[in-house]
């Protein structure tokens, strides 16, 4: 690390910068055969940096010697030291894609490239919206939900845009921490071997939900009798990700994307990440709803048989 602060001095460190610098000074101190922990794909940016130790721990395990160690620490310190004050660690949401993409490909797994959808790399299935699951609207980082001018000619929450909006703005923290604390566990739980089950299964789709994302099959309510393997993607995306009521480009979008789905069921597996981490965090807000009183606020458990049958337009 000392080596790397001499190189880059009072330089601006960008991302590519400080992969370039970890490639010369710590991936020669790793094992040949953890090599693939320092390979990014694609564009890199914070998000990708801050993967490479918990990569680098993954392949290492269950033997984590001092010079390994040494190294993950090193890292954590280059991503939390190339900036002042210090950065701290905040997941967008390519944190879940990067990670999605990365678990593919340790186990095997075909990703494939997502559709092109009026040449706008804004838009597609892998991104959304910063407050929610939802796909944005083009050239904007915000669904036709929680963007203040949107018009959507149905919708079950009569709240106005712009009180959507600042719910969403004033969630947006706990959700960030909530996906945070969901990658986390399951990333720990994988690297550990205490599960291997992390991805979406090919069969028993409804264990799966049920097990690892319940406020999301929660809201599948009435739909859990016919939810099949075979139905399990369009009922998800019935529930999650309908284009009804939206505008018209909007609409394109979203049925670009769900298409995708269609083809490649496995890789809804972000958006169900984003989806269970919102309803969670809607959760936790709304029990402390009602004050400190003895008795006060929503009873435990998940979500209401109201806010159910309301399902995702609550917000």
């Amino acid at each position: 690390v000392r080596s790397i602060w001499f190189d880059v001095r009072a330089r601006r460190v960008t991302p590519a910068l400080a992969l370039r610098l970890i490639k010369r000074y710590l991936r020669p101190l790793c094992h040949e055969e953890h090599l693939g922990a320092f390979e990014v794909r694609g564009y890199t940016n914070w998000d990708s940096i801050a993967m490479i130790p918990i990569d680098l721990a993954g392949r290492a395990h269950p033997y984590l010697d001092a010079r390994t160690l040494a190294s993950i620490r090193a890292l954590q310190l280059i991503y939390s030291h190339t900036k002042m004050p210090h950065r701290i660690q905040e997941f967008s949401s390519l944190l879940e894609v990067t990670y999605f993409r990365q678990m593919c490909e340790q186990l095997g797994r075909h990703v494939s490239a997502p559709p092109k959808i009026r040449n706008d790399r804004s838009l597609g299935p892998f991104r959304f919206c910063r407050l929610c699951w939802r796909h944005p609207l083009c050239h904007r980082d915000l669904c036709p939900h929680h963007t203040p001018s949107a018009s959507l000619t149905c919708e079950v929450d009569k709240r106005n845009s712009v009180a959507r909006y600042k719910s969403g703005v004033r969630q947006k923290k706990l959700l960030d921490d909530t996906i945070n604390r969901l990658l986390t566990k399951e990333a720990l739980d994988y690297y550990r071997g205490y599960d291997r089950e992390v991805l979406l299964p090919d069969e028993e789709v409804a264990r799966w939900l049920a097990e690892r994302r319940p406020f999301v099959w929660g809201l599948v309510g009435d739909m859990q009798a016919e939810f099949t393997d075979e139905s399990a993607v369009p009922i998800l995306l019935d529930v999650l990700h309908s284009p009804v009521g939206l505008p018209p480009g909007a609409f394109e979008s979203c049925c670009r994307v769900n298409e995708h789905f269609f083809k490649h069921p496995a890789d809804i597996w972000p958006m169900l990440v984003r989806a269970e981490a919102w309803m969670k965090s809607r959760h936790e807000i709304r029990s402390r709803w009602g004050g400190k009183r003895i008795g006060a606020g929503r009873p435990s458990g998940a979500l209401s048989t109201t806010e159910a049958s309301l399902g995702v337009a609550q917000i």
